[in-house]
């Protein structure tokens, strides 16, 4: 069994979530994604060049191949590891597939019967679509609650004029309750989203009118 390449395709969404396929000469396919970073696709065909043609189940020494190869490029952290790490859990996965069994057998067994879920709700109203250099964009994927608002369109979050406002106490209560009635017992929200850095009203705090001492997350 050989690599016979190595495809990414990006997903716009939130971020850019880069699902990464290594394809073996059998027709079994891998799949893993990178988290979000300008020019992945790219560090992804460089990449594919060194593992073609090799055979896909020695996981570990493709990967360390790859960090060697990369090592003048900092493989050891920044965009190259985000690359990288695509390329290793679509590996590990297409490992999985070739010997017929769950990933987790080969990650060492499974350590839980089941695992307690959450839902996200991010921060409670529609989800803030950002570029791979975190600028606020159009998202489109769906319809942007408002469209004559000003979100501060091609800003990044650590500038100026990307806040949208104070998080919304009732939204965050109808969507906990939406959660709730999915069957969900746990939910998270982003109350520092928008805006990493606290610079006007829509900074990252809780109003005081929610009855307690407002905390930064």
């Amino acid at each position: 069994m050989r690599i016979e390449a190595v495809r990414s395709a990006v997903v716009e969404a939130n971020f850019d979530w880069t699902v990464v396929e290594v394809v073996s000469d059998d027709g079994l396919v891998g799949l893993g994604e990178c988290f979000f970073a300008p020019g992945l696709q790219a560090i992804l065909d460089e990449l594919a060049t060194l593992v073609v043609g090799r055979d896909p189940r020695d996981v570990l020494p493709l990967v360390e191949l790859l960090y060697v190869a990369a090592s003048g490029a900092g493989s050891t952290g920044g965009l190259v590891l985000n690359a990288i790490s695509g390329v290793d859990a679509a590996l590990w996965d297409l490992a999985a597939r070739t010997m017929g069994v769950p990933l987790w057998q080969l990650l060492g067994g499974r350590s839980h019967d089941r695992v307690r879920v959450y839902a996200d709700c991010h921060s409670a109203g529609s989800l803030t679509s950002l570029g791979p250099l975190l600028q606020v964009r159009r998202p489109r994927y769906g319809q942007v609650d408002g469209p004559t608002e000003d979100l501060g369109w091609g800003k990044t979050l650590f500038e100026p004029g990307a806040e949208t406002g104070e998080l919304d106490l009732d939204e965050v209560r109808l969507q906990a309750r939406h959660a709730v009635d999915l069957g969900f017992d746990a939910v998270k929200f982003d109350v520092d989203v928008p805006g990493f850095i606290p610079r006007g009203s829509g900074g990252g705090t809780s109003p005081h009118r929610c009855g307690r001492t407002s905390r930064r997350t």
